[in-house]
C-alpha cells in the first residue's frame, strides 16, 4: 500500500531577472528604389548602431524593456499618454520591426509583484515547488512558470486577477550524483575523503522538527565522520554533512547538518541529471518489482523480491539487519526461463533507494535502502539485500520526506 506524508520543502530554481531583459532585434533589407520592387518585410537582425538607439529609446522614455524577438514589443509603463507613445515609436529606426504598447503595469509594480512571486508566500505548500518570473509584454502579464498545481497557484491568480499567467514549467539545479550541493539530493555519490563510496538514500524529518537528514549505510562511515559529495574525479565536492544518527541493527545511518530534499537521482549515467519526486512509500512484499538508483551502478529497475523477511550480520563489523527486517531482492532480467541478467547493485551502491515507481517516471515510493549483496562460493555476488523502509521508520523515529 502507497502513502504519501506531505512536508514543508523543495529546491527550488528561481528565474528572476526578465523584467529589464533586452533581446536583439532585426534590420530590413531595404530593395533597391532604382527597380521600383516593393520594400521586403523587415528582417531581425539590428545592426549595432541600430540596437543602440533602440536602447537609448527605451532608456529615454522609461520603458519596461523591449521583448521577444520576432514578435518585439517596446513596453511602456501604465500611464503614458497617447503622445509619449507616439514620440517612441517615431524615434525607433524606421525599418525596425518593433511594436510600441503602454502597459498595465508600472516598473514598481512588476517589481513587487515579482518579489511576491519568488517570496512563494502566497500559499501554505507554495514551496514545495520551483517558480520562476517574468513578464509577458506580448499579452501584457506577468508569466508565472511553475511545478505546483492549480490547487496551491489558484491564491496567486485571485490576488491579482488578469495579471497572471500560470505556465506549467518543472525547475530543477544543473547537478548530477557527482556534482550536488546542498540541498542535497537522494542517490548522490558519498565519500569521506579517502577514495571510498557509497550512496545517499533519501530525505527523512523528525516530527516537529525543522531539520532534515539523508539516509546511508551504517556500514559506510562511523558516528561525526565528515561526508563529502564525490566529485568527478573522485575527490571530495560539497559538504555534505556528518553522521548525526546510526542504527547498526538495521544498518541505516542519517547525515544531519546540511538541508536535504525529497528528490532522488535517477539517471542511467553518470552525468545525468535525471531526477524523481519522492511521493510516498510502498511496504516490501514478495514479488515486488523494484528500482535501485546508486552511485555506482545508477538507475536499474525490475527486480523482483524473493525473501521478505532476512536477518543477518555483517563479518568483522557491528552492522546487521536483524528482526527480519531486511529483504532479498534479485537481478532479474528478459532471457527466459531463468530471468538473471539483470543489473546488480555492487559496492559503492551501498545505501541507495530502493523504490517503486509510476508511468511518469517522475514519482518515486520509497521501499527501503541498499545495504549489500548475497554471494556465491566463489564471492560472486548473485542477488541483492535491502532494509525496509517501515523498519527505518521504526527504529529512527523519523520519516521520509516527500513532496
Amino acid at each position: 500500500m502507497r502513502t504519501t506524508t506531505r512536508t514543508r520543502r523543495v529546491a527550488s530554481l528561481v528565474a528572476g531577472g526578465a523584467l529589464a531583459m533586452m533581446v536583439s532585434l532585426g534590420v530590413p533589407t531595404v530593395s533597391s528604389a532604382a527597380t521600383g520592387s516593393p520594400s521586403p518585410a523587415p528582417s531581425q537582425t539590428l545592426s549595432q548602431s541600430q540596437w543602440k538607439k533602440v536602447d537609448s529609446v527605451a532608456d529615454k522614455h522609461s520603458a519596461l524593456g523591449v521583448f521577444g524577438t520576432s514578435d518585439a514589443v517596446l513596453a511602456l509603463p501604465a500611464g503614458t499618454s497617447a503622445a509619449q507613445q507616439s514620440a517612441a515609436r517615431a524615434a525607433l529606426p524606421a525599418t525596425a520591426d518593433i511594436k510600441v504598447r503602454t502597459s498595465q503595469f508600472t516598473k514598481s509594480q512588476l517589481t513587487k509583484i515579482e518579489k511576491t512571486v519568488t517570496n512563494r508566500k502566497w500559499s501554505s505548500e507554495a514551496d514545495k515547488y520551483g517558480v520562476g518570473v517574468e513578464y509577458n509584454a506580448q499579452k501584457d502579464k506577468i508569466r508565472v512558470m511553475t511545478d505546483a498545481p492549480a490547487s496551491v497557484t489558484k491564491a496567486l491568480v485571485a490576488a491579482y486577477p488578469g495579471k497572471i499567467e500560470i505556465r506549467g514549467t518543472r525547475w530543477t539545479p544543473s547537478a548530477t550524483r557527482f556534482t550536488d550541493w546542498a540541498p542535497f539530493f537522494g542517490g548522490n555519490a558519498l565519500t569521506k575523503g579517502d577514495g571510498g563510496l557509497c550512496s545517499a538514500g533519501f530525505a527523512m524529518q523528525f516530527p516537529n522538527s525543522v531539520n532534515s537528514y539523508m539516509t546511508t549505510a551504517a556500514h559506510c562511515f562511523g558516528f561525526w565522520t565528515n561526508i563529502y559529495n564525490k566529485n568527478p574525479a573522485g575527490g571530495n565536492g560539497a559538504l555534505e554533512g556528518r553522521v548525526s544518527f546510526r542504527f547498526a541493527d538495521i544498518d541505516t545511518e542519517l547525515i544531519g547538518e546540511q538541508t536535504y530534499t525529497a528528490q532522488i537521482y535517477s539517471g542511467y549515467s553518470w552525468d545525468s541529471q535525471d531526477k524523481m519526486f519522492v511521493h510516498g512509500t510502498q511496504q516490501s512484499q514478495q514479488g515486488l518489482q523494484v528500482c535501485v538508483s546508486g552511485a555506482r551502478t545508477f538507475l536499474h529497475c525490475g527486480h523482483p523480491i524473493s525473501n521478505n523477511d532476512l536477518s543477518l550480520c555483517y563479518g568483522g563489523t557491528d552492522v546487521c539487519i536483524k528482526n527480519g527486517q531486511g529483504f532479498v531482492y534479485e537481478r532479474g532480467g528478459t532471457n527466459w526461463p531463468w530471468y538473471n541478467n539483470g543489473q546488480l547493485a555492487i559496492p559503492g551502491d551501498s545505501g541507495a533507494p530502493i523504490f517503486t515507481t509510476d508511468g511518469t517516471w517522475s514519482a518515486a515510493w520509497i521501499v527501503g535502502m541498499n545495504s549489500g549483496n548475497g554471494n556465491d562460493c566463489c564471492g560472486n555476488p548473485v542477488n541483492m539485500v535491502g532494509v525496509k523502509i517501515g523498519a527505518i521508520q521504526n527504529y529512527s523515529g523519523a520519516y521520509v520526506m516527500t513532496l
